[in-house]
């Protein structure tokens, strides 16, 4: 089975309770082998249910180190795998925490680190079967689309980083912008740097240290 079809697996599953969304999406669009699938999920009540194993393979498991960030995290993510394609399930709090009952797809990219990441999954409800995707659609915000035209590493300045803490975020980040712009052979935009410093502003000074090519 292809990645698409399992996402469309995934979607027909989760329905309007949730997207797909960040680095598989951003794969598909430029031509890429996904490495594993991010399943963003709204609302706490409905991630408690879906991550008891649900369709996927055995039931998904917490880990206390999301995203390789190797720091305390406040989103839960839960590692399972859908006919053997890797798949995270995540629930940010702070989106449910700042939108209530009204948390929209955007609401979750909007939060993401670099703006090439902001894309998502989503699809069509049957209003008889609000849970019942009827297509699967991928949407680019204008701040992705930039990106992929200029093929930039850009930071988005509405980050809200998951990680506990400044000095924690900030290495996370130089780290994964490095990464990002060596995946996709894209470059770093010049004020990237600096906007990750002003907004991490308690990492400053162990930045000093550090050479950027």
């Amino acid at each position: 089975m292809g990645i698409k079809d399992i996402i469309k697996e995934i979607m027909r599953y989760i329905g309007s309770r949730g997207i797909v969304a960040g680095g598989a999406v951003r794969d598909l669009v430029l031509g890429r082998k996904p490495k594993d699938i991010d399943v963003f999920i709204f609302y706490e009540k409905d991630f408690r249910r879906i991550v008891k194993r649900g369709i996927f393979d055995k039931k998904p498991q917490k880990t206390e180190r999301p995203f390789e960030a190797n720091y305390p995290s406040t989103f839960e993510v839960y590692n399972t795998t859908l006919h053997g394609y890797p798949v995270q399930l995540i629930w940010n709090d702070h989106v449910e925490e700042t939108f209530k009952k009204n948390i929209r797809a955007t609401d979750i990219i909007n939060c993401f680190d670099f703006t090439i990441n902001m894309m998502y999954i989503g699809g069509k409800r049957n209003v008889f079967s609000p849970r019942v995707v009827l297509s699967t659609n991928i949407f680019i915000t204008d701040e992705a689309q930039e990106s992929i035209n200029e093929r930039r590493i850009i930071f988005n300045p509405g980050h809200h980083s998951g990680i506990s803490s400044s000095a924690g975020t900030a290495k996370f980040l130089m780290k994964r912008m490095v990464y990002l712009a060596c995946k996709l052979d894209f470059v770093i935009a010049p004020n990237t740097i600096q906007q990750v410093i002003e907004k991490y502003s308690g990492f400053c000074s162990a930045l000093e240290a550090v050479e950027w090519r």
